[in-house]
């Protein structure tokens, strides 16, 4: 009979090792967990090297907004993460990383080096860490603002599994194929992917109205873009949009089968079951659809929290996804119109090996999808503004509680500061319309080459009429009409090309019809006016207790 060996604490390195062998399977699983980091960090432009299939070096530099000094040893220790703060937020998940284990995984069994700068800091900062060691002072280096990600020599200390690695080309392609899948999640952002001293990949953030199908030409392939059909499906709560394989197309693999939810690259079987079944027989025995298909439904909806390395989610309500999958590409495909009530008689299978669901009852009353808009959703803990945020009145007006007092943000004026800001700064990048705005007006040639070096698309459609293609990257949620018709009052009455463009973004701004969607974008607006080194107070009143006690007061003794 052996001896009982005493219970012991492990060591940080051995528990690092165990969470990297489930977060950290091959060079792409690093691949993936870098690059959401530098989505996650607002990055525009995120480049990628690899040495030898990732197995000898990965390099990730990004364009977002930094680490500063002083944290840069927590983003190497386990559980730190600047995505989450309380449990309550594990059920509205709106980031692509939470878990705060990936750096700390990827250092157990790699030489890592992160070199990161802020925008308030003169240069970068660095940091060096080997397997079971500590991190290295920071110290500073040289480095444009954004963060460059080094890993050297995967499993090195741990041959055992580095044993089981692929040949290098076959870990580059595993990379190639999520960087291609990142792209389609993620259209607005330039990534370049480069094996040895070749680039194999690249997709330029578009810059004009074709660039957009130049990408997808890049994804996909010209076959399938030829072969393809549209995808748009609305529900009050959920939203399909993408392209799926006309009947009979078909491939002899899944590799061109794409499914984001909320941007967020997974695999579901429900989902995957829904299209198969849209396709009906229509697909010969052997071969598989194309399709690349982008799901946006509330986080509160969905629980991306049941996969080491976030590859899988579970729904709270997955056969009325299933519905809804099912209907909007069968209506692609076919061309009519369908409601969620022709169900697709899809049942679930049972989830026998989740503890969460053993206490409920075999029967489980079946949900509509469109009692989504019914169901009370967790306020997402954005920010202290977001979460004081009452109501945005007439599209302009932002009223926020803080102890009594109300704030109200003339919006306007806070759009017009920072998108004039934005362009003056240089950023003059165009983002292409989905659908162009025709309107009718005329404007002299000089205009129309100012306003596109400031990234506003528009385009003659005959003597009287002119097309908007595209927009700046910093014009956001607008009404394109409204835009448009004020850019152009704005043209007309010789007002500077920056003034005009930000007056008009003001002008079109439309709030998101959702609370949630209002409180993330008042949530963004405040974040990035603070990172002008303004404040958002600058553009309020305030109407304190005793002011509004006055008022109201006055109206009941008249």
């Amino acid at each position: 009979m052996s001896k009982p060996t005493a219970i012991e604490a492990l060591s940080d390195n051995v528990i690092n090792q165990i969470a990297a062998g489930e977060v950290i399977e091959r060079p792409a699983s690093i691949v993936k967990e870098l690059v959401e980091n530098s989505l996650d960090a607002g990055a525009a432009k995120i480049s990628i090297e690899l040495h030898e299939g990732g197995i000898d070096g990965i390099r990730i530099h990004d364009d977002g907004h930094g680490i500063p000094p002083d944290q840069l040893h927590l983003a190497l220790s386990r559980h730190c993460t600047s995505k989450l703060r309380e449990a309550t937020e594990l059920a509205s998940i709106a980031s692509l990383g939470f878990r705060g284990e990936a750096l700390a995984s990827i250092s157990s069994v790699a030489e890592i080096t992160i070199i990161s700068r802020t925008s308030d800091q003169a240069h970068g900062w660095r940091v060096d860490m080997h397997p079971g060691a500590q991190a290295s002072r920071p110290r500073a280096q040289a480095h444009a603002v954004g963060t460059t990600v080094e890993v050297r020599s995967l499993f090195a200390t741990t041959p055992v599994r580095r044993k089981f690695l692929k040949q290098s080309r076959t870990e580059f392609l595993h990379i190639q194929q999520f960087v291609r899948r990142a792209g389609f999640c993620y259209p607005e952002v330039a990534f370049t992917l480069t094996h040895g001293a070749k680039q194999s990949l690249s997709l330029s953030g578009p810059m004009h109205a074709s660039g957009i199908e130049r990408r997808w030409r890049t994804l996909f392939g010209a076959e399938f873009l030829e072969h393809s059909l549209a995808i748009e499906f609305h529900t009050p709560e959920v939203t399909v949009r993408g392209w799926a394989g006309s009947i009979g197309y078909s491939r002899q693999n899944s590799d061109l089968q794409f499914i984001a939810i909320n941007r967020r690259l997974v695999r579901d079987r429900h989902i995957a079951h829904a299209i198969r079944m849209a396709y009906e027989l229509n697909i010969e025995q052997g071969r598989q659809p194309g399709y690349a298909v982008h799901i946006e439904m509330p986080e509160s909806e969905v629980d991306v929290n049941v996969h080491p390395g976030k590859a899988e989610v579970r729904f709270h309500d997955p056969r009325g996804i299933h519905d809804i999958v099912y209907a909007a590409v069968k209506q692609a495909l076919h061309g009519e119109q369908l409601t969620i009530e022709s169900r697709s008689g899809y049942e679930p299978p049972a989830q026998v090996n989740d503890s969460s669901r053993l206490a409920e009852p075999s029967y489980r009353a079946r949900t509509s999808p469109r009692q989504y808009a019914n169901k009370p959703s967790p306020p997402e803990i954005l920010s202290s503004s977001a979460n004081k945020l009452l109501a945005i009145a007439a599209h302009r007006f932002a009223f926020c509680d803080d102890d009594g007092s109300i704030f109200v943000t003339d919006l306007h004026a806070a759009i017009t500061s920072l998108v004039t800001m934005r362009l003056e700064r240089g950023e003059r990048e165009s983002r292409p319309l989905i659908v162009p705005e025709t309107i009718r007006a005329d404007l002299s040639d000089e205009w129309l080459e100012v306003l596109a070096a400031f990234g506003v698309e528009l385009a003659r459609l005959g003597e009287t009429a002119l097309v908007l293609r595209a927009v700046p990257v910093v014009v956001r949620e607008i009404d394109q009409c409204a835009f448009a018709q004020s850019l152009l009052a704005g043209a007309n009455a010789r007002i500077a090309p920056v003034a005009a463009i930000a007056a008009a973004a003001a002008d079109g701004f439309r709030a998101p019809d959702s609370e949630l969607e209002r409180r993330r974008w008042f949530a963004q607006l405040a974040n990035q006016i603070d990172a002008f080194g303004l404040d958002l107070r600058h553009f309020c009143i305030v109407l304190k207790p005793e002011t509004l006690l006055g008022l109201f007061g006055s109206r009941q003794a008249r």
